[in-house]
């Protein structure tokens, strides 16, 4: 087995590989060349930095590193299934780890689907430790169950620009999992967003969009200090009366946040949730001890 920087295949050979790992997979997620382009792009993953486990000229598995300043990403790590419980998907993160420490990263993020028993022990054997659970929601089209106003103030609503959509995200405090940092909304450059005030109280809320054809993406909502969680579900509501014929789908909400439950209310259900997990490389002696044991554990491989 050898280990080539995914730089030196094309998106369209990379699509193909990344497809065959996920022929079994927990959650299907197939993916097209223009689709795993994208993903590149929203979330800085580096093809340099990446790798393709080959065996003469067959593709054994693929493992994608995303890097934003010190911090890193591991993703997509698949193994083909003919090629699973060899070392394929262990070789593939030691890799993906030097490369991170090469680039001055001090920790690397992941995500791991729940119930994905091999990966999570392949990563708790390297020393990653479970920072976060995080859901992924959808809501199917339809319009939002009407709503009695009960007295409730009456609310100013704006519809926020792409640019003023990026100005309210980078003055968030909030931590937020790697799909939903500032960066991808910069990176995306197509997102847009809800705005609620409350004049009397001077309190404030947005959520975020993204609109494709069929269907609505990166629905995130912010609520500023002090806010109660109730605009929350005001900001739902008024998204999805506006947009009440596309599907959502939002990704990678923490389950301790304040305002899930008016994701709930406004019809979402859940689909799967993953395992936010971290790995501190505070110095190469810390990232060979991990490396020294992940490989004595001789962990099973998986896709993430």
């Amino acid at each position: 087995m050898k280990l080539v920087p995914a730089s030196q295949f094309t998106i369209q050979e990379l699509t193909a590989a990344y497809n065959q790992t996920r022929v079994d997979y927990l959650v299907p997620m197939p993916m097209t060349a223009r689709r795993l382009g994208e993903y590149i792009a929203d979330y800085d993953v580096r093809l340099d930095a990446s790798v393709v486990a080959m065996e003469k000229t067959r593709i054994l598995g693929l493992c994608m590193l995303g890097l934003r300043g010190r911090n890193g990403w591991l993703t997509r790590l698949g193994v083909l299934p003919h090629s699973r419980r060899r070392g394929t998907g262990s070789a593939m993160v030691e890799y993906c780890i030097q490369q991170a420490v090469q680039r001055r990263a001090k920790t690397i993020y992941l995500e791991v689907i729940v119930g994905n028993a091999p990966a999570l022990e392949l990563f708790l054997n390297y020393g990653f430790q479970e920072t976060h659970r995080l859901v992924v929601l959808r809501r199917p089209p339809a319009p939002p169950t009407p709503r009695k106003k009960n007295g409730q103030p009456e609310l100013k609503m704006t519809w926020l620009s792409q640019e003023q959509t990026l100005a309210h995200a980078r003055n968030r405090t909030e931590p937020q999992a790697w799909l939903n940092q500032v960066e991808t909304f910069i990176n995306s450059g197509t997102l847009k967003a809800l705005e609620l005030v409350d004049p009397e109280a001077e309190l404030s809320g947005w959520v975020s969009y993204e609109q494709a054809p069929l269907q609505l993406k990166r629905v995130l909502v912010t609520l500023e200090d002090n806010a109660h969680n109730s605009m929350a579900g005001d900001l739902l509501y008024h998204l999805h009366t506006h947009f009440s014929t596309l599907d959502t789908l939002v990704e990678n909400l923490p389950t301790d946040a304040p305002y899930l439950d008016a994701y709930y209310a406004n019809g979402y259900v859940d689909a799967f949730s993953r395992i936010e997990m971290k790995l501190e490389l505070n110095s190469k002696k810390t990232t060979k001890a991990a490396t020294d044991q992940a490989r004595t554990a001789q962990s099973a491989d998986q896709t993430q």
